[in-house]
């Protein structure tokens, strides 16, 4: 006999693995994640989160009405990368402080090791740790480890194909389907999570720029 409420579980991670613009995402959430990357540059965009519901929209930039009535805005930044929890390709999301760490490190590494085998991030993983959730206790923590890789095994996404900004003419359309905070259930704080993700304005936290051997036998 079946389980309906495990088979609706299931259904829903199924539908839900991929986020609005319609790529499977990998999120830097507390822990650690472990990834390749695959892009020679990030592809980024202005995000308003809270200007229709908690639908994301991608800003045109010069005449955006949600700018010019002060919605906030955050910046994210998109990079095809290979997870190595399951070896499947997803795009990293991230925020500007995580951006600001991973830009360290590649920094970090290009200037030790002066080698053209570490002059990108496409020639190592990174391993990036992430503790706090809130905007005064996050931290990023990333490290370079070596692993055998052969990118000609993996087919990326098409990033800037799935995120175009909303037209003017459709901002017009949604200028008035603003998100409002959830109210809490019972007086006990139970609150949907809505707008800019949590990571967004952190103080730069220190990193490690070793280069670890992730196994025997790799590069």
């Amino acid at each position: 006999m079946g389980n309906a409420f495990l088979e609706h579980h299931e259904s829903w991670k199924a539908q839900h693995s991929e986020n609005s613009f319609g790529f499977t995402m990998l999120k830097a959430s507390v822990g650690i994640i472990q990834f390749r990357v695959l892009d020679q540059t990030p592809t980024s965009r202005i995000l308003h989160f809270k200007s229709v519901g908690n639908r994301p929209v991608i800003c045109p930039g010069e005449g955006c009405i949600f700018c010019d009535r002060g919605d906030e805005k955050t910046t994210q930044h998109y990079l095809n990368v290979v997870d190595r929890a399951d070896d499947k390709v997803k795009v990293l999301v991230y925020s500007a402080a995580a951006s600001n760490e991973i830009a360290r490190l590649i920094q970090e590494i290009a200037k030790s090791s002066n080698s053209a085998e570490f002059n990108h991030p496409t020639k190592y993983d990174i391993r990036l740790e992430r503790t706090g959730t809130g905007k005064k206790d996050t931290r990023y923590d990333a490290t370079a480890t070596k692993k055998a890789f052969s990118p000609d095994a993996y087919t990326v996404f098409d990033i800037n194909s799935k995120l175009v900004p909303m037209s003017v003419e459709e901002q017009k359309k949604n200028q008035g389907k603003r998100d409002t905070p959830s109210a809490s259930i019972s007086g006990r704080g139970l609150q949907s999570w809505k707008g800019d993700p949590p990571s967004q304005s952190v103080a730069a936290p220190e990193v490690k720029t070793v280069i670890e051997d992730d196994d025997k036998g790799d590069i």
